[in-house]
């Protein structure tokens, strides 16, 4: 989530204390503004491109987003790039539990508005369970929690 604060306060030395991730004052200059935002916009993806360079560990699994790769006791693992996504999006939200609908609209890009099916989802956490858990029939790492919402626990 990215911040940008506009503000008619001519002190705003607390803002970026408070979260903000920058702030124009106003009276601004419109074409200033675009600018502020669009390199705002730019540092943030710059950031969720390098987030999709981590490795992670689930289990006994090591897996290199990046790579979409990984390895587990029984060998070599294989990700397609939206598994890896999903999988490093549910790693960073490890212990919550992540609705379909928020996968469709972070991983897919889809509006939060679509009522769309949740379908491909399932089809995805059901492939990473099987790639992962060493006992797919009961995971011990990605749950399914309910219809179409699951978590990663440790």
């Amino acid at each position: 989530i990215v911040i940008f604060m506009l503000t008619a306060d001519s002190c705003n030395q607390g803002l970026m204390t408070l979260g903000a991730d920058d702030y124009s004052s106003v009276p601004f200059v419109y074409t200033d503004l675009v600018q502020r935002a669009k390199a705002l916009l730019r540092r943030t993806r710059l950031q969720n491109k390098r987030a999709l360079t981590e490795t992670i560990k689930i289990g006994e699994a090591t897996i290199d987003t990046a790579k979409a790769s990984g390895q587990c006791p029984r060998g070599e693992i294989a990700f397609t790039q939206r598994e890896a996504r999903v999988l490093q999006y549910l790693y960073e939200q490890r212990g919550k539990t992540v609705e379909a609908h928020e996968l469709l609209n972070k991983i897919w890009g889809y509006p939060r508005y679509l009522n769309t099916e949740i379908r491909a989802v399932e089809i995805h956490i059901a492939s990473l369970i099987h790639k992962i858990e060493a006992d797919a029939e009961n995971p011990q790492y990605i749950q399914q929690v309910g219809e179409g919402a699951c978590r990663i626990v440790f």
